[in-house]
């Protein structure tokens, strides 16, 4: 589940050569791997974003209170899959595990992209509980 630049340029409406910060975390609970999460954001809005600003504060908060940028929509599909080798050795369980694949786009109010994030949380330790309001 890798970007391509190309589909970034789609996704954000940049120039295909537009450079892109890419984080990579491993989501934990009790100390237990659940989720694998991959997020892009554009390089020219965060500039100088550090991997000590990430690492101590929640992406959402981060873009606030460092660059003024406050998401007011997303956009999440939800897939089943089966794990891949990378996600297996860091998720700790075998490849070709069952997963949901995750994909967000998170927007300001006026509808620019700001961030896309691509997880795979596996399928054996979630659950999802969505409300339509």
């Amino acid at each position: 589940m890798v970007l391509r630049q190309t589909i970034a340029s789609e996704v954000f409406g940049l120039d295909a050569k537009e450079p892109l910060i890419k984080l990579i975390r491993l989501r934990l609970a009790s100390g237990e791997p659940l989720m694998l999460e991959t997020t892009y954001i554009p390089e020219s809005l965060v500039p100088g974003l550090t991997e000590e600003d990430v690492k101590t504060k929640a992406l959402y908060t981060l873009l606030e209170e460092k660059y003024g940028m406050s998401l007011k929509r997303a956009v999440e599909s939800f897939e089943p899959i089966l794990i891949d080798e990378f996600a297996a050795k860091m998720l700790e369980v075998p490849k070709g595990s069952p997963a949901l694949y995750l994909e967000r786009a998170g927007a300001l109010a006026n509808g620019n992209r700001v961030e896309l994030s691509q997880s795979v949380v596996r399928g054996d330790r979630c659950r999802y509980l969505v409300e339509l309001l």
